[in-house]
């Protein structure tokens, strides 16, 4: 409504100057739209990919207050106010502009669907392909990859260094289930079922069946991969997609 009103509002300007008006009229609605999402993503319970995604919009924004009190004070300046046009603001905006409107879409489209964790990822992944021909875009969407990939990636080394599922907001592809136990040093049991029922048993050959069918378990259904609804698709970013098996395999090898 307030860029509507701003607009009939400049019907009345030189027409020179309503143009360029019109032209930077669109950033304070990117910036709106920006700012919304980092402060509404910012919790935890959207996980930790978004909230990583929601603090590189967040720096986004500080770095444009910092340019807007650069020129408010160059406003105030007694040396530069006569000369401070509109056309110096436009080119002080130009780049700014350009960013936030690619963020802006970003910002919309992850809302409106509802993304979080490697969903997210996949998305920014796909919209880094589609602008790799522009170079300011590319630039911002590479930052902000970089920072929404960083939590991530962490959990990502934990699990193939460590055999650790650390993600606390279910974001992560591997998922543990946490009612089945190692097997021991002499291969028995992979749960307390299976340890009562190796306990109780009389026979070393049912007994020794049993423990190798513990095992088994335990290797297939500790870890698991996290999937998507009715659909059963891996929940993994697509640029993970071609090596999903690597990982799943590489921390259960660790884990044994």
């Amino acid at each position: 409504a307030g860029v509507g009103k701003t607009a009939a509002a400049a019907v009345d300007l030189d027409p020179s100057v309503r143009e360029m008006v019109l032209k930077m009229m669109p950033l304070s609605k990117y910036v709106a739209m920006v700012r919304r999402f980092a402060d509404t993503r910012s919790g935890y319970s959207w996980g930790l990919v978004s909230q990583a995604l929601a603090g590189s919009m967040r720096s986004m924004l500080l770095d444009w207050e910092l340019m807007l009190a650069q020129v408010e004070g160059q406003l105030r300046s007694g040396s530069t106010a006569t000369s401070f046009t509109l056309q110096a603001l436009w080119y002080y905006v130009q780049s700014p502009m350009a960013a936030f409107q690619v963020v802006a879409k970003i910002a919309a489209d992850v809302s409106t669907r509802g993304m979080r964790g490697a969903a997210i990822l996949s998305y920014l992944h796909a919209r880094a392909d589609d602008v790799v021909g522009d170079p300011l875009a590319s630039k911002f969407l590479s930052r902000i990859l970089a920072a929404a990939t960083t939590p991530y990636f962490s959990m990502l080394e934990k699990w193939i260094c460590h055999a650790v599922v650390d993600d606390p907001y279910a974001e992560f592809v591997i998922l543990q289930n946490d009612a089945l136990v190692p097997p021991d040093s002499s291969g028995r049991g992979a749960s307390m079922s299976s340890v009562k029922h190796l306990a109780s048993s009389s026979s070393s050959a049912s007994a020794s069946a049993s423990a190798s069918s513990s095992s088994a378990s335990y290797w297939t259904d500790r870890f698991r991969v996290r999937t998507l609804g009715q659909s059963g698709s891996p929940d993994v970013p697509s640029f993970l997609q071609g090596c999903l098996k690597e990982i799943l395999n590489t921390g259960k090898y660790l884990d044994l």
